[in-house]
């Protein structure tokens, strides 16, 4: 499961980073899973009842109806911050688990499990010179 603390706000693309101020990166998450990939009508305004109010919650369906109300922005999927958190937690996850079982876990391959922990290796050489 995804903790919405785990992602870098900074690779989330504008519009949604600044969703993320109105209501926050756990709601603004609930969308991604929903509305990835898709345009979302946000209502002027919004009842207790409203999808949007069951999804996120009425307080910050409010908020977004406040500040983006009947607009039609395109959710995108953030895969490139889904999938840092993705990689990390592989790596972390690497210290106890071997490829074969991280690739069934993650549904990749072991190619790409090796990828994945040779870059980040790669990465943290990196920050030693």
């Amino acid at each position: 499961m995804l903790n919405p603390d785990d992602i870098n706000e900074e690779l989330l693309p504008a519009e949604i980073r600044a969703m993320c101020t109105v209501i926050g990166i756990t709601a603004v998450m609930k969308l991604v899973e929903i509305y990835g990939g898709a345009r979302l009508y946000i209502p002027a305004s919004v009842s207790e009842d409203h999808p949007l109010a069951q999804l996120i919650g009425y307080d910050s369906a409010l908020a977004l109806a406040k500040e983006f109300g009947q607009d039609r922005p395109e959710i995108t999927r953030c895969l490139e911050a889904l999938r840092a958190v993705r990689n990390a937690r592989i790596c972390k996850e690497a210290r106890h688990k071997s490829q074969p079982e991280l690739a069934r876990q993650y549904r990749l391959t072991q190619r790409m499990i090796r990828i994945i922990l040779d870059g980040l290796e790669d990465d943290m050489q990196q920050e030693l010179f």
